[in-house]
């Protein structure tokens, strides 16, 4: 498993590239973190 500071990096670069994707499409922040999260993963795919 990956120690608690590469967990903590990871976790918020994948924060930030959201944040990022929330600017550059304009979705509300009222947006449920899961709804981002969904959308994340979908372009992924």
């Amino acid at each position: 498993p990956p120690s608690f500071k590469e967990w903590t990096t990871r976790r918020s670069s994948r924060v930030h590239r959201i944040q990022s994707l929330l600017q550059e499409l304009r979705i509300p922040r009222n947006h449920s973190s899961s709804e981002v999260l969904k959308y994340e993963i979908d372009s992924l795919k």
